[in-house]
């Protein structure tokens, strides 16, 4: 239920660094091509280099708050990618990030918005700040600032109905809302039904015409086909697309990963796992996602069902990684899990309370929690379906 609301409440509006003409921000071209450096930067997870650019811009943002908002989206992927916004020191940046975002954007709607560009980053502000709220389970002002970011994109759009990038915190909110219980829309959206196509259509203007919104939209549009409307060719068409503009993104690939778990045969997922751990070898990824590769490893030989093989790679993973990684904690899960089924339980109990003494991430702390009263078999859904 709680990650239900979470996922309604979650108005994620991030930006992109994809090109798209005219530009309804009005931005010049130098200001337009550095904006893409940095959410370049971004999309390849060089949060270091994203956030230099960004402060560098720092100046421009009074006139146009889609620069706090790129600012806002660096602090805000560094917490999502590494899944610590329950951490209070590492949400900080963020927090006073988004603040400030919300307060150029307002004063810029109260200026006379007539680009749409005040309302847009207001509501993706919202959004962000809304998301850590739902995450930190503070639901009812996660709501309040859901709802908030829903009606400043429509007002971007009314300002300007060129501001396709509206489309994708819409289209986010119309999609998973549907997606609920109905008693859970009437008590939380008063009633509020949503409508999944009409938020496939969002997403899908927003990936095709946004200007900043291409690369966020299309990833929300590869989890929905991949896990929610289990549609694996829409799924891998996208990836393959994304791919081509991010060449070294770490983060395209270990979705493609995923994406090949769940759909695909153990060969191709070991094919890609090995492509993965050859990029961290060559120094096309940097050694900090030299846990993921053996987290990726380890799951060709997983969902193979060779357990010793699978448990030293997980095993590998965390040697090399810290807990700031939250494949770190993923690795030592999925190390219990083979330690259940290799016979040693003793062991596995190990690995789920260390998972427990981990920050909470995702299902991880319910998973190693249910795995300490019931062991994990090979009859269980994990095998095949990536459950983190």
């Amino acid at each position: 239920m709680k990650r239900l609301l979470s996922a309604a409440f979650a108005v994620l509006f991030t930006v992109n660094a994809a090109f798209a003409a005219p530009n309804p921000f009005n931005v010049s071209d130098e200001l337009d091509e550095r904006i893409r450096a940095g959410l370049n930067a971004l999309y390849n997870l060089e949060f270091d280099q994203a956030e230099k650019i960004f402060i560098e811009i720092k100046p421009h943002a009074e006139e146009h708050p889609m620069v706090a908002f790129g600012l806002t989206s660096v602090h805000w992927w560094r917490l999502s990618v590494y899944v610590l916004e329950n951490d209070a020191e590492e949400s900080a940046p963020f927090l006073k990030s988004v603040e400030e975002c919300i307060r150029v954007s307002k004063a810029m709607v109260a200026k006379g918005d007539k680009t749409g560009e005040g309302y847009l980053c207001l509501g993706g502000a919202e959004g962000l700040l809304g998301r850590w709220q739902a995450a930190n389970r503070k639901w009812m002002p996660a709501y309040f600032k859901g709802k908030s970011a829903y009606k400043h994109l429509r007002s971007a759009l009314r300002a300007n109905p060129e501001m396709y990038d509206a489309n994708m915190g819409l289209g986010i909110f119309d999609y998973y809302v549907a997606t609920l219980p109905s008693f859970v829309r009437v008590l939380a959206f008063v009633g509020q039904s949503g409508n999944k196509q009409k938020g496939l259509d969002e997403l899908h203007s927003a990936g095709a015409d946004g200007t900043y919104a291409r690369t966020p939209s299309l990833l929300f549009l590869v989890n929905i086909y991949s896990s929610l409307e289990n549609q694996p060719d829409k799924t891998f068409a996208l990836l393959a697309d994304l791919k081509k503009e991010y060449p070294h993104s770490p983060f395209i690939q270990m979705l493609k990963i995923v994406a090949l778990y769940n759909h695909q045969p153990v060969d191709e997922i070991a094919a890609e796992a090995a492509d993965f751990q050859k990029n961290v070898a060559d120094g096309t990824y940097k050694p900090f996602f030299a846990t993921q590769g053996q987290f990726a490893e380890g799951l060709a030989h997983f969902k193979g069902h060779e357990w010793d093989k699978a448990e030293k790679n997980f095993d590998n993973a965390v040697r090399v990684g810290t807990v700031k990684d939250p494949f770190f904690t993923w690795a030592t899960l999925y190390k219990g899990y083979c330690l259940d089924i290799l016979g040693q339980r003793e062991e596995a109990v190990k690995q789920y309370k260390e998972v427990l003494s981990h920050i909470r991430r995702w299902g991880a702390h319910d998973n190693a929690e249910l795995r300490l009263k019931k062991p994990f078999t090979e009859n269980d859904k994990e095998l095949t379906k990536l459950i983190l």
